[in-house]
């Protein structure tokens, strides 16, 4: 049954129903307070609602349980963005590099705060790798 609420409580994120996510995400946890998906995906839904304490705990929880999932760092490092915590989002950004090399998103994000924190050569370096990983974000910008 918790997966069922899991399921459903992405169907809700993935509208943008981010109240009814989290409730059902609260009953996952309930019923599975192991599981650090879940509590990864309520902080995803807690950011996005523009709770970024609550999403910093609960990826905090997340990343005890299971110390390499790059998700849960991501989610904690756009969370400290958006509080213009740019030292501790430089922090979790390169933990999720280091895990998924990969993930372009995460090289923007941390080019943009250190952009914020005027290390522009870092930040240059990060942009242009992230555009390498993935053209469209040659387009994207920050809001």
């Amino acid at each position: 049954m918790d997966e069922f609420y899991a399921r459903r409580a992405a169907n809700h994120y993935n509208r943008g129903d981010y109240d009814h996510a989290i409730a059902d995400f609260n009953r996952a946890i309930e019923r599975q307070p192991t599981n650090p998906k879940f509590y990864h995906g309520r902080g995803a839904a807690y950011h996005k609602r523009g709770d970024y304490d609550l999403a910093i705990l609960d990826c905090d929880m997340a990343i005890q349980m299971d110390p390499d999932f790059a998700d849960a760092y991501y989610v904690r490092a756009n969370a400290y963005y958006a509080k213009n915590d740019h030292d501790r989002a430089i922090v979790d950004y390169t933990k999720v590099i280091e895990l998924r090399p990969d993930f372009a998103e995460a090289y923007l994000w941390r080019g943009y705060s250190y952009t914020i924190i005027g290390d522009y050569v870092k930040a240059a370096t990060d942009r242009e790798k992230a555009i390498a990983l993935e053209p469209r974000l040659a387009f994207t910008r920050r809001d």
